[in-house]
């Protein structure tokens, strides 16, 4: 018991003496530990900056939400695997993510544009 009150005495006058003690009340400002976020790029596949000489089809499955998300970011991961390959010249093929949306204006507009330079979809 003596022990116990000699410990807790001591603690006291450490901290009266003017040195922080902190309590388990104490909460952190997390604010301060982690950067905002900010969209830089991150969230993006990375743009072609050159053409490819060949592109493949990427087919993803639209019949099941679960599998066409991982599909999707699979797909993702490996297209923009290639692009960086392709901008560093290590290949000449792209890979183009082939979905329902597929269909719209802007994409059949695009592909257009690859195929007038001279760029083959296998």
């Amino acid at each position: 018991m003596k022990v116990y009150s000699f410990v807790f005495t001591i603690s006291a006058l450490v901290c009266f003496m003017g040195f922080s003690c902190k309590t388990s009340t104490d909460r952190t400002d997390y604010k301060g530990l982690y950067d905002p976020i900010k969209d830089v790029g991150q969230y993006r596949l990375p743009a072609l900056g050159k053409t490819p000489q060949y592109c493949f089809d990427l087919k993803i499955s639209q019949s099941d939400k679960q599998v066409a998300l991982k599909e999707y970011l699979l797909g993702s991961s490996i297209s923009g695997l290639t692009a960086r390959a392709l901008k560093e010249g290590k290949t000449n093929t792209g890979i183009w993510i082939v979905n329902d949306r597929d269909n719209g204006v802007a994409y059949q507009a695009e592909r257009e544009s690859l195929k007038k330079k001279k760029l083959s979809f296998l």
